[in-house]
């Protein structure tokens, strides 16, 4: 029964979200509504005894006896800022307000940045601005988002202080200190570093960087034989470039093709629409995703920068009245979320089955 009354709350909020980004024009009000919404379901989800929040979970214990300053001798480190929220939520003696802060916080900024395009491009269609939010989501995993949580919460930070910096909303000086803090969270946002360089350089050097990034494979094995067995990076580094950290998975496998498969569409469709601009991020994350087909682990995490920066493209397709081989661009766009969204779907159903989505009410 408490189990049933607390999904129905969770519901009330998702639908109120939504409902109200359709109908009303205080976007922002709802979106924090809807993302409360998600972080419900997160506050109640118990990890697998393997999944990452287990992880997490074992470290905010750790920390419940310890002094402050543990913070920066255990738990992850270096991610202090990380290792201080935990170290506060540990004090609460309830592990699971770490997932629901990091979830609810997370899908805010991640609407908020499909809100604030939707917005830069004056379109006055909520039925495209709900369909990119359903869209966005669907490829975040929200199951695997829960359980990993930190990879996820850093690049959707990333991706919408870049937006923000190239939007001259702040300063490159104002966007290195908050990468610096997204760092002490999860070292993956140190990626965002080479997107900054990227849109601040001519094309002939974003042509190199994007040749680097190719084959960092190569780059990073000659580093390897350079640092020592007990340095921090080669310890971090060695397991993804030696091995499968993580078996492939055909199913994702697939669905990610399709992603690739969708994203140079929409490059296709931004360069003959004269947004060429705004498809560079877009197809340099793309090449980028794909030059980590030896780690499935990697893949994994990459690819999920390709649908964020899929936002602008998706509301430049959406209104195109172009066709392509007699096919209107909009039906097709529609087709690929549709299918994206269905598809993603299909996986979580089949990550449930097979491992289960423990609530505290089973």
């Amino acid at each position: 029964m408490l189990k049933l009354f607390c999904l129905l709350i969770t519901l009330c909020f998702i639908i109120k979200g939504l409902h109200g980004l359709y109908y009303y024009d205080n976007n922002k009000k709802y979106i924090t509504i809807l993302a409360f919404g998600l972080g419900i379901i997160a506050f109640f989800t118990i990890p697998n005894e393997t999944d990452d929040l287990q992880r997490h979970f074992n470290v905010i214990n750790e920390f419940k006896l310890l002094p402050i300053q543990s913070i920066f001798y255990s738990g992850y480190i270096p991610n202090y800022i990380n290792n201080l929220i935990m170290f506060i939520v540990s004090k609460t003696g309830i592990p699971n307000l770490y997932t629901m802060l990091l979830t609810f916080i997370g899908y805010k900024i991640l609407f908020l940045f499909v809100n604030d395009v939707y917005n830069k491009y004056n379109i006055n269609n909520k039925k495209n601005l709900i369909l990119i939010i359903i869209f966005i989501f669907s490829m975040s995993f929200y199951k695997m988002y829960i359980l990993a949580l930190r990879n996820y919460f850093c690049f959707i930070s990333g991706v919408y202080i870049l937006y923000l910096l190239q939007e001259r909303r702040i300063s490159i000086l104002k966007s290195l200190f908050l990468y610096s803090l997204l760092t002490f969270i999860h070292p993956v946002s140190l990626i965002f570093i080479i997107y900054i360089v990227y849109i601040n350089v001519k094309l002939v050097y974003k042509f190199l960087i994007t040749i680097v990034m190719v084959l960092h494979r190569f780059f990073l094995q000659i580093l390897l034989l350079i640092l020592p067995e007990n340095n921090f990076f080669y310890m971090k580094l060695s397991p993804y470039l030696g091995g499968n950290v993580l078996a492939y998975n055909r199913n994702y496998m697939i669905l990610y093709a399709i992603i690739i498969i969708f994203s140079l569409f929409l490059v296709y469709v931004c360069w003959i629409n004269n947004e060429k601009k705004i498809v560079e991020l877009l197809l340099f994350s793309t090449v980028f995703a794909i030059s980590t087909y030896y780690q499935f682990d990697l893949l994994k995490r990459f690819i999920y920068l390709v649908p964020l920066f899929m936002c602008a493209p998706l509301n430049i397709a959406l209104e195109s009245n172009k066709k392509i081989l007699k096919l209107p661009i909009r039906n097709i766009t529609y087709f690929f979320m549709t299918g994206l969204i269905l598809g993603s779907f299909l996986a979580t159903i089949a990550n449930i089955n097979a491992y289960g989505w423990y609530l505290v009410f089973d």
